[in-house]
């Protein structure tokens, strides 16, 4: 029988196309692994972290009283903040912990939750507070938490017109550093930088509360400073940076001081009760941050 050279000419065709068409998966399929080879690439490109920068060394900017200028007899104080200047009650801690000195602090604050120094301008109360409760030795500004981050313009500006009013009643301004939340530690090379620079430009105090807390938590992990809001202070916290405070308002270092206090604020009493290795710990902290 002789072969039909159409029906072999049909199946040779066939066959042409068939490879054709697996040739043509096979280009689909490589260039997909290729495709998504790349985009993995690129996407693990972009979530991956940068490298770690080193925050640069704090050196404290310090402004202390000159020694012949030194207010005598009472030291009185006016704080003026938010939820992490009256959290736990922190100038009736600062007060507490002068209670043996032969200086008594008298106190007074002007604290709302969230508020910045521009609502605290606008509101008028600490404004009157500097100028018609006076004569203050200190008087202690403390932003809104992330202030210097979220709005430093604003905070240059209400700390400035709040410095002049306090300079003319004779007090001097402390700036109240706050720390970092818990979730964004690195948040406190930039708190830190704008305080400097502030109390630069001020001639003010710096009291380093936030490079306070750093360094405790850099010391000892495991410690707990902040609420489970990752923002607010613990009693440990608050009494971190009244040490601080201590230090910079009596000139002297606060090793030593009581971690047992009775705070009472109106007619509310409670106590703060710390473990003495705890309230140590937190005092040598305080210490070495102002005296590096």
């Amino acid at each position: 029988m002789t072969a039909d050279p159409s029906s072999d000419a049909s199946r040779t065709s066939s066959r042409l196309k068939r490879l054709f068409f697996g040739l043509l998966a096979a280009l689909v399929v490589f260039t997909g692994l290729i495709g998504g080879y790349s985009a993995d690439k690129q996407k693990h490109a972009i979530i991956s972290p940068p490298p770690p920068v080193a925050p640069p060394t704090f050196k404290p900017h310090v402004q202390r009283w000159d020694k012949d200028d030194y207010p005598q007899g009472t030291l009185r104080v006016l704080f003026i903040g938010n939820s992490l200047t009256f959290y736990n009650d922190l100038p009736c801690i600062v007060q507490e912990m002068t209670a043996n000195e032969a200086k008594p602090l008298e106190i007074e604050f002007a604290a709302f939750g969230g508020w910045t120094l521009k609502k605290h301008w606008e509101f008028k109360k600490a404004l009157k507070l500097i100028t018609e409760n006076g004569p203050w030795d200190y008087v202690v500004l403390q932003g809104y938490s992330n202030e210097p981050i979220t709005d430093m313009a604003g905070f240059f500006k209400y700390a400035h017109l709040f410095n002049d009013e306090i300079i003319k009643t004779g007090a001097k301004t402390v700036l109240y550093m706050t720390w970092a939340k818990k979730d964004r530690p690195k948040d406190q090379a930039v708190l830190t930088e704008a305080y400097e620079i502030l109390a630069k430009e001020l001639g003010a105090i710096l009291a380093p509360v936030g490079e306070a807390w750093k360094a405790a938590l850099t010391r000892d992990p495991e410690l707990v400073l902040h609420q489970k809001d990752n923002k607010h202070p613990v009693p440990s916290g608050s009494y971190l940076a009244a040490c601080v405070f201590y230090n910079l308002f009596y000139q002297k270092p606060s090793r030593g001081l009581p971690g047992k206090l009775e705070l009472k604020q109106g007619r509310v009493l409670h106590k703060l009760d710390l473990d003495p290795r705890e309230s140590e710990y937190l005092q040598i902290i305080a210490d070495d941050v102002l005296n590096p």
